[in-house]
């Protein structure tokens, strides 16, 4: 962006000065225009309290910024004054004088330059939706990855402990009879014989009884 030339910065200050809030009050305005002036000459490293007390406020060469706060005061009036006419009569004008704290050195500025300023860090303050939905995304595949590893360790522990029963029923048994059960065991149940109590059997039983 190319800079603000003299010509404009003065004619920023015109406007100023003829405004309402400066027009009627002649030592604000005075103030502010020498203040202007100076830093157009290249003087701006000169201006402190004691000179604008001298050359604006005709203090004596005796003037003791101390035990006389005139300039302080004035520069808060013209401060205030300032920020109101840009929110008044000058809040559609291309540039902006500032009178920073502190200082005596007036700025001036582009008013597309300030709004680049805010906007910047508003940006930096809050997050884009892009991130937003950046950060909800790894949220839901972060979620949906722990299913998943979730079920394929259920199913891995559901099938060795099908797999254990069916091997130690199977190691039980005696070789010459597995395979006749074989064919009859469950898949996760370990075998079950049932001998029948046969009146026979039952007989031949109390018969060697002692």
């Amino acid at each position: 962006m190319d800079p603000i030339t003299v010509y404009e910065k003065r004619d920023e200050l015109r406007r100023v000065l003829q405004s309402k809030r400066f027009a009627k009050a002649k030592k604000k305005s005075r103030f502010l225009e020498f203040v202007c002036e100076q830093t157009f000459l290249g003087n701006a490293e000169k201006l402190n309290e004691y000179l604008i007390g001298v050359e604006v406020y005709e203090r004596g060469t005796d003037f003791d910024p101390q035990q006389d706060p005139i300039v302080r005061v004035q520069a808060h009036e013209i401060r205030r004054a300032l920020k109101e006419y840009y929110e008044d009569e000058g809040k559609n004008g291309p540039w902006r004088i500032e009178l920073p704290p502190g200082h005596y050195v007036p700025v001036f500025s582009r008013v597309k330059a300030l709004e680049n300023l805010r906007d910047a860090e508003t940006s930096a303050a809050t997050p884009s939706w892009r991130v937003i939905l950046r950060h909800d995304f790894m949220v839901a595949a972060l979620a949906v990855t722990c299913l998943i590893l979730g079920g394929l360790l259920l199913r891995e522990r559901s099938r060795v402990h099908t797999s254990v029963p069916v091997q130690a029923a199977e190691s039980t048994l005696p070789s010459n009879m597995l395979w006749f059960w074989k064919p009859f065991l469950p898949p996760a149940r370990p075998p079950l014989i049932v001998i029948p109590s046969h009146p026979i059997l039952r007989a031949a039983h109390d018969g060697d009884t002692p």
